[in-house]
C-alpha cells in the first residue's frame, strides 16, 4: 500500500495525509477517540467535554482535538467503515473489492473515506469506464456533519472525475444514528446508482456545439463558479487543456485568451456531448486544493448540467 502526501491540499486550514488500498487496509490507519470531562484541575464545566485522540502506533500522545456539547454523540471513524463491511455482505462484497483513498487531518479528527466498487464497472458509450464510489465523511470534534454519499468515478488515466449527483445520507453530532437504518439505505443508494446508468447514456447521446458551450459557460458556469473557472470550462472542452485564462474587458469568459499548459485525460476535445461537459466541470472540480471545496463542487455537477439539458430538450 502506498501513502500519498499533499503539500498543496488542505482541509479547513490543515495539512492532509493520504493513504491508499483496500478497506481492510484503510481502517488500520483510523485513529479513535474518547470523552474526557472538560476542565482545569479540580474544576470542571459540566456543560462541555473534550475529545481526545487515543495513543496509537502512528501518534503515542493523547491529543485533545476538540470540545463538545454535552449532548454531543461520538461516532467513531470506524464505525462507517463497519458499515460498509454490513453493505457488502448484505451485497456479497467482500472487504477486500472496496478499494480507494483515505484523508486524515493533522490529529485524525477529521476523516473522508473514498471507496470504489469496481464490480459495479459501466461504460456510457465512449469507452471509459465508470464506477460507482462512495464518499464517507466524519469528524469527531462537530467541525463537518457525518454524511455518506455515492456517486460516480470516471477511470481514465487515473484522472478522478466525479459526478457528484446520488444518494446521500447526512447527519449531525446530536443525532441518534440508526446503523441498521444507515446500511439499508447505502444499499438503497447503490441499487439507485445501478439504475441511474440510464441517465449517463442520455446525458452521452445529447448532443453539444460550441456555440451551445460557449453560452452555457458565459451564463451558467460563470455565475455558479465565477469568471475565471467558467473560462477554463470552456478550454478544456473545445481544446482538451487546461491552464490560466486572461481576462479581457468586454468580453465573455469564452473568448478570454488562454494560456493552455496541462492536458485533461479522457477530455474528448472538441466535446459533443452533455455528459463530456460534465467530466470537464468534475476536472476544475476535483483539481480544488481545499478538500472541502472539493466535495462543494462535485455536488454542484448536476446542479450546472440541468440547465444545459433543459434548453437542449
Amino acid at each position: 500500500m502506498r501513502v500519498f502526501t499533499g503539500p498543496k491540499n488542505t482541509w479547513l486550514g490543515q495539512p492532509v495525509r493520504f493513504y491508499e488500498g483496500n478497506l481492510r487496509e484503510l481502517a488500520a490507519h483510523l485513529p479513535e477517540f474518547e470523552l474526557w470531562p472538560f476542565c482545569a484541575g479540580d474544576d470542571f464545566n459540566p456543560d462541555l467535554a473534550q475529545v481526545v485522540k487515543r495513543p496509537d502506533a502512528q501518534d503515542e500522545r493523547q491529543m485533545p482535538v476538540g470540545v463538545v456539547s454535552r449532548y454531543y454523540r461520538l461516532v467513531q471513524h470506524k464505525q462507517l467503515v463497519e458499515w460498509l463491511v454490513q453493505v457488502g455482505i448484505k451485497m456479497e462484497i467482500s472487504e477486500e473489492e472496496f478499494s480507494g483513498v483515505l484523508y486524515l487531518s493533522t490529529y485524525g479528527e477529521r476523516m473522508l473515506l473514498e471507496v470504489e466498487l469496481k464490480q459495479y464497472q459501466f461504460d456510457p458509450g465512449d469507452g471509459n469506464p465508470t464506477r460507482i464510489i462512495c464518499q464517507c465523511q466524519n469528524s469527531v470534534e462537530t467541525s463537518l456533519a457525518l454524511e455518506i454519499s455515492l456517486g460516480r468515478l470516471r477511470l481514465v488515466c487515473s484522472n478522478g472525475m466525479m459526478d457528484g449527483r446520488g444518494v446521500t445520507i447526512r447527519k449531525n453530532h446530536l443525532a441518534v444514528v440508526d446503523s441498521q437504518q444507515i446500511v439499508s439505505s447505502l444499499r438503497r443508494g447503490i441499487e439507485a446508482e445501478l439504475e441511474d446508468q440510464k441517465r449517463m447514456v442520455q446525458w452521452y447521446n445529447t448532443s453539444l456545439n460550441p456555440g451551445q458551450l460557449g453560452v452555457w459557460a458565459d451564463q451558467v458556469v460563470a455565475k455558479k463558479w465565477g469568471d475565471q473557472d467558467a473560462a477554463r470550462l470552456y478550454n478544456i472542452a473545445i481544446s482538451g487543456y487546461d491552464g490560466q485564462p486572461s481576462q479581457k474587458k468586454g468580453f465573455p469568459p469564452s473568448k478570454w485568451p488562454f494560456e493552455s499548459r496541462v492536458q485533461v485525460p479522457g477530455a474528448c476535445a472538441p466535446v459533443k456531448n452533455i455528459y463530456h461537459a460534465s467530466q470537464a466541470l468534475s476536472w476544475i472540480a476535483s483539481r480544488e486544493p481545499k478538500i472541502e471545496k472539493q466535495r462543494k463542487r462535485m455536488g454542484e455537477i448536476y446542479e450546472l448540467i440541468q440547465p444545459l439539458m433543459e434548453r437542449l430538450n
